[in-house]
């Protein structure tokens, strides 16, 4: 099935050759899905796709339902999961990396010219939760981890996981350099390569 709609922005790399953009926009420039919402078809999730509508928003009505279906990859298992049924949206547990998912673009590789090993993607957030529908669901490493309720943090202690544009997870402590975080964060800084 293909992922890219008339008017809205969301496809991945293994099959388009680009990542998705920060959110899925529609021809005016309004917001309609989050990043995530993109990535359902490859986290084994393409029922739920195919019960959204991505010519409507996010919180439109039509997309109630699927939008209350609390999706695996999305949560951390650290996280107590509500012991009762909620008529409130799914949350997710990771953000996006804010200098890389900010803009309505689709992201190919030469627009990470400091390498995708090198390149920080999304991670885990501890607090602050939002539907993993919503658009523009990122924050900004270089806040530091566990530093700023608006930034990336743990319930674990000690660091976070962060998912790095490569696909490789990596461990990162709370006690990282905040020029290593920069160097993680920005995809094109010319930083050379952190040494983590």
């Amino acid at each position: 099935r293909d992922h890219c709609v008339t008017g809205v922005q969301t496809c991945a790399l293994p099959i388009y050759g680009a990542f998705p953009a920060g959110a899925l926009f529609d021809n005016t420039g309004r917001p309609l899905h989050g990043w995530q919402t993109g990535l359902l078809p490859f986290v084994g999730e393409e029922m739920v796709a195919q019960r959204i509508d991505l010519t409507r928003s996010w919180d439109d009505p039509v997309n109630a339902a699927a939008l209350r279906s609390p999706i695996p990859a999305f949560l951390n298992p650290g996280i107590p999961a509500p012991t009762t049924a909620t008529d409130r949206l799914a949350e997710t547990h990771y953000s996006g990396n804010s200098l890389l998912l900010r803009d309505r673009r689709l992201k190919a590789m030469a627009d990470i010219p400091d390498g995708m090993a090198n390149t920080f993607l999304a991670g885990e957030i501890r607090d602050r939760f939002v539907p993993w529908g919503q658009p523009m669901n990122v924050r900004d490493l270089r806040l530091g981890i566990n530093r700023s309720p608006e930034g990336f943090g743990s319930v674990f202690l000690g660091g976070i996981h962060v998912l790095m544009v490569d696909g490789r997870v990596q461990f990162l402590s709370e006690e990282t350099d905040p020029r290593i975080l920069k160097a993680l964060a920005t995809p094109a800084g010319g930083e050379p390569p952190p040494d983590l």
